[in-house]
């Protein structure tokens, strides 16, 4: 990449809040799809049985949601679309189509409370998803170290002496926080899978095919630097279009930034490309690279590792490879370096100014590099890995990890940054 276009950085997770929710109930319809029901689902629970107790509608409405996240994962559609109620059927089809061609996992429910009677047999109730893609099972005693991979939908249900139809199921989000839509929320999903890839994309709009290629060898690259456990099971590419850039998670609104990364839980890692500023060749990979390094070296909060060693080590990832002479930021860190009177400090602030951040990247990317060549590409990683997972600030993870003050690292470095940037 050249002049100012840069990756994203990994947005912060709760930003996947909306993913789901809309999953339950609200979205997707595929042309020419057959939806009919379970005969049962056309008799839905008729009004006539007295309204249960909050109780009694609670346990029922318990084991619906059971008996549908089993479906969903087991690839029954039949039992997925049985308690549902007829209108939302074609909601409820699409959905069911993008959850499992992204290789959904778990999708563990739970009422987050009893549910209050609003008409008769109707109740309502929040329920809690917590979803996972291409990993493990979700297990529903899990508690996860962020709590993005948990949900909130708002039910309604129509419950009779034994049986629960849903007839609402709404995303109610986390108030404050960016959320949605997320890209299975709405319209219809392609894809295209690999042996550690999936890529989707809007249906009829990009071909995820184009990207497949570069996107396995580029995980190949990235699972070599794999510090965050345990690993995803795939990475998880969405290719966005104009409109897709504009609307999923919120949307990413900094016009310089190409991608993103979002490692929502330990077992599921996003990547949203710009497919109106990249395309899938070199660069496309480089892009990629950078964004599943992410995933594959970070996960979980850390107030000690900074902006410059995270995009450092995934610039050095991105780069892993070829000769620092091709670095393409070179320019905005020389540029930088000169307006800081730059000497030697590797771990330098940051900013979130478009004119400036390229530099600091390739800054970053200059003390990773460095570090790597002068005390061996280990220990460098276990120098951002005391950082990123162990709390530790430079000062100390350095002389765990080197065997040497950060001063020292910094001196030893100083010269040969300066003479990349003098190239």
């Amino acid at each position: 990449m050249s002049g100012h276009e840069i990756h994203g950085r990994q947005r912060h997770p709760w930003s996947l809040l909306a993913l789901v929710l809309v999953l339950v109930c609200g979205s997707l319809a595929l042309p020419g799809a057959d939806h009919r029901l379970d005969p049962d689902s056309a008799r839905a629970a008729r009004p006539l049985d007295p309204a249960p107790p909050a109780a009694h509608a609670e346990e029922i409405i318990r084991r619906t949601l059971d008996r549908q996240s089993a479906a969903l994962i087991g690839g029954d559609e039949r039992g997925w679309l049985r308690d549902v109620d007829p209108p939302l059927a074609a909601e409820m089809h699409r959905l069911y189509r993008n959850l499992r061609g992204l290789r959904i996992s778990g999708w563990v429910t739970d009422p987050a409370g009893l549910p209050a009677g609003r008409d008769g047999p109707v109740w309502e109730t929040d329920v809690r998803i917590r979803v996972c893609f291409t990993g493990p099972a979700c297990a529903r005693d899990h508690v996860p170290r962020r709590s993005t991979d948990l949900l909130t939908a708002s039910t309604a249900w129509r419950v009779s002496a034994d049986r629960a139809v849903v007839t609402r199921f709404a995303f109610d989000g986390a108030r404050g926080l960016p959320s949605r839509p997320t890209p299975w929320e709405r319209g219809t999903l392609t894809f295209a899978a690999g042996r550690r890839v999936i890529v989707a994309a809007p249906r009829g709009v990009l071909r995820p095919e184009a990207w497949l290629a570069a996107a396995e060898r580029a995980a190949v690259v990235a699972d070599r630097f794999t510090l965050a456990e345990p690993r995803v099971g795939s990475y998880l590419v969405f290719l966005a279009g104009r409109t897709e850039w504009r609307t999923w998670f919120s949307a990413f609104t900094d016009r310089d930034v190409l991608g993103y990364a979002l490692r929502p839980s330990d077992t599921s890692g996003f990547i949203v490309i710009d497919t109106t500023k990249v395309r899938p060749g070199a660069k496309g990979e480089s892009v990629l690279r950078h964004e599943m390094a992410h995933i594959a070296t970070r996960y979980g909060p850390s107030t000690r590792v900074g902006e410059w060693a995270t995009e450092g080590i995934a610039e050095y990832v991105a780069w892993t490879g070829r000769p620092v002479s091709e670095y393409d930021r070179a320019g905005d860190a020389r540029a930088l370096a000169a307006k800081l009177r730059w000497t030697r400090q590797l771990d330098l602030g940051w900013s979130h100014s478009s004119a400036l951040r390229s530099g600091y990247y390739g800054m970053g990317f200059f003390a990773m590099r460095c570090l790597s060549e002068t005390f061996g590409e280990a220990r460098m990683l276990d120098f951002f890995d005391r950082m990123a997972h162990g709390g530790r600030g430079p000062a100390q993870a350095s002389g765990e990890a080197f065997g040497v003050s950060w001063a020292a690292a910094e001196r030893t470095c100083a010269p040969r940054i300066r003479a990349w940037l003098r190239r």
